[in-house]
């Protein structure tokens, strides 16, 4: 055991990235094995078609508008750019993403 310590501690950056990566790929195997069976699945369909419904409409522009504002809001108060940045992507990811979301999911499954 001591003879493993030094080298442990020599490789210990390598190790933390192959123990990183490993797990990335056992979470990725398993999705993909999730996903085998999802397509099939319509439990959550009315659910879906909810949430759909109001971030394409009025209430997802409503809330891409309030983020909007508030980041201005908050760029304006603290005299930076980062807060309008993030108050632009979350209205853009409001009003833009349930369609790329739509769009991905079809066409995976």
């Amino acid at each position: 055991m001591p003879r493993i310590r030094p080298v442990i501690h020599r490789y210990q950056p390598e190790i933390r990235l192959l123990t990183r990566a490993l797990v990335i790929a056992a979470v990725l195997v398993s999705l993909r094995a999730a996903t085998a069976y999802a397509g099939n699945d319509i439990t959550f369909d009315e659910l879906n078609d909810l949430i759909a419904n109001w971030t394409k409409g009025s209430l997802g522009k409503a809330l891409a508008l309030i983020a909007l504002v508030l980041g201005i809001g908050v760029a304006a108060a603290r005299q930076s750019f980062g807060a309008l940045f993030g108050g632009v992507g979350v209205a853009a990811a409001a009003s833009i993403g349930p369609g790329v979301i739509d769009q991905v999911i079809s066409a995976l499954f």
